[in-house]
């Protein structure tokens, strides 16, 4: 029996009768979109050639394209096939259940070649640069090589999502879960996806990083409960595309809260409401520390960023009497010393020992000092800084740690608030990863 969906969007996912219908870029004017069939339209192919139309194919896709032929568009059947393989590994399908699927994609550079050939017609909204629905995308061509495979990737994650999980869940999880998914790296024949570029010359046009740092410049940060509050309407922004990928990186490579989040698939087919609810109340004793990690990853937010060192290490805090020496390891962030400081009171900490940084461009033996002749953050790199913050109260304002307080090889002082103290070295975050060796720091109240 046919059956006929009716969608009214601005973006995002709809659900109509049976059907998951997904937007997935900047859809331009609210629209009354029919979309009457029992079955996929079928595909003249006589008229498809006769507008000048190729037909590539392999296991799992079939790309109808006007470009002209090209290592760049004949290798997106490839790492399309690829992808499907690292997609059934995330969403922990079975390999027989996908080992059939397949998706039809239709990839753009004149929009009246694909008019005349019935490829693209007025059911379709005036999408700008890609669009999903059930097992068929459109995309119109981009001006990089890598932009156009991640728009593939990223309709295609939508249509996998919708075949395999029923659902894409609420906007933010499904445009987060696309990006994350989308974002690759492709090099010497290997594809990676969940990749974290290291290098903006990586991802040409993709920006997401760049929306975050001039999001928190102009004062517009979002906080993770506003992001997952977003309904269709908000990508028609593309700096719901930033913060969505934000926070779905955060969450699925914080070590932490990875194997909750990727839990959230079972969940897709709730309402928005009830799946936002049920994320939360699984994370709400550690709410108040999520809070604090995701505003230290925004405010520090960079190519390269090491989401699993910065994670901070916690433990229960003691209030001192007499000493402590901790080790504070530099190839991690913010370290818990396992004291509890008085802001009343006055605190003596010595540091000692040598740490390598920077060992994958030029090496630096540093002490607690820290090397001058680079700096990070207006600070030597290497430097013992410190920080506290109040775990066992709810985070007001902007936390503390996103200051650190300059230490080096010995300083007396009183912290400006009661709390833990944490200590780390001072180091961009993405180069933590090649820093060895740490500091005996002994902290004395006075």
């Amino acid at each position: 029996m046919l059956q006929c969906w009716q969608k009214l969007h601005l973006f995002g996912t709809q659900t109509i009768g049976t059907q998951t219908i997904v937007g997935s870029t900047m859809v331009l004017g609210l629209l009354c979109v029919p979309w009457c069939a029992a079955e996929p339209p079928t595909i003249n192919q006589e008229r498809v050639v006769a507008a000048g139309i190729r037909k590539l194919q392999s296991r799992h896709l079939t790309l109808y394209t006007d470009l002209p032929e090209s290592p760049a568009i004949q290798e997106i059947l490839e790492i399309f096939d690829l992808a499907v393989s690292q997609w059934t590994t995330y969403f922990d399908l079975e390999p027989q259940q996908t080992a059939d699927w397949h998706a039809t994609g239709r990839l753009i550079g004149e929009k009246k070649r694909f008019s005349q050939a019935g490829l693209l017609n007025d059911r379709l909204p005036n999408f700008k640069n890609g669009y999903n629905i059930d097992d068929h995308f459109w995309l119109y061509e981009q001006d990089s090589d890598y932009y156009r495979r991640h728009l593939t990737l990223h309709e295609g994650t939508h249509a996998f999502m919708q075949r395999y999980l029923g659902s894409t869940g609420p906007p933010w999880y499904m445009e987060g879960t696309a990006e994350l998914l989308a974002t690759h790296q492709w090099k010497n024949g290997k594809l990676t996806l969940k990749y974290f570029p290291a290098d903006k010359r990586e991802t040409p046009l993709w920006g997401r990083i760049r929306i975050i740092k001039d999001e928190v410049k102009a004062g517009r940060p979002m906080r993770l409960i506003d992001i997952m509050k977003y309904d269709p309407t908000a990508h028609a922004r593309n700096e719901a595309y930033g913060w969505c990928w934000a926070a779905a990186v955060f969450f699925d490579t914080h070590p932490q809260y990875q194997a909750i989040f990727r839990q959230l698939k079972d969940q897709v087919k709730t309402t928005k409401n009830q799946f936002n609810r049920n994320f939360y109340e699984t994370l709400r004793t550690q709410w108040r520390d999520i809070r604090e990690e995701w505003q230290l990853f925004v405010i520090n937010v960079e190519y390269g960023y090491d989401i699993p060192r910065s994670a901070i290490e916690r433990t229960p805090a003691k209030s001192l009497t007499g000493s402590k020496t901790v080790a504070i390891r530099a190839d991690r962030s913010w370290q818990s010393t396992g004291i509890r400081v008085d802001s009343a009171a006055m605190y003596q900490l010595r540091a000692t020992g040598q740490i390598e940084v920077a060992q994958e461009s030029k090496p630096w033996i540093c002490e607690p000092g820290g090397v001058t002749i680079r700096y990070h953050d207006k600070m030597p790199l290497g430097r013992l800084v410190a920080g506290v913050s109040d775990d066992q109260v709810n985070l007001r304002g902007t936390t503390p740690l996103a200051k650190p307080i300059s230490i080096g090889l010995e300083r007396q002082l009183s912290f400006p608030k009661s709390g833990t103290l944490y200590l780390r070295v001072n180091e961009s975050t993405a180069g933590l990863h090649d820093n060895r060796g740490n500091f005996q720091v002994t902290i004395e109240r006075l």
